[in-house]
């Protein structure tokens, strides 16, 4: 179950309603694209700091594409 207040943001309302996972998958993938574009950012080569920033956004990536899936089945609860 989520608290009353997550069930207002505009994520819940998607995935409440994507009973075929079809926007579950798209938000994936968007994600997963995301997460590759910064990592080639990375890879082409970067100043330090630069590279503090980028991993941290990977690690944002990373926690979002691991969060997504129970957010998704419990927002087919509500």
């Amino acid at each position: 179950m989520l608290p009353n207040q997550l069930k207002e943001l505009e994520i819940i309302k998607k995935l409440s309603t994507d009973a075929t996972g079809v926007e579950f998958k798209s938000m994936v993938e968007r994600l997963e694209l995301g997460r590759v574009g910064v990592r080639r950012q990375i890879d082409a080569g970067v100043t330090p700091d630069e590279y503090r920033s980028l991993s941290k956004l990977v690690s944002g990536y990373d926690a979002a594409l691991e969060l997504l899936p129970e957010i998704w089945r419990r927002a087919q609860s509500l």
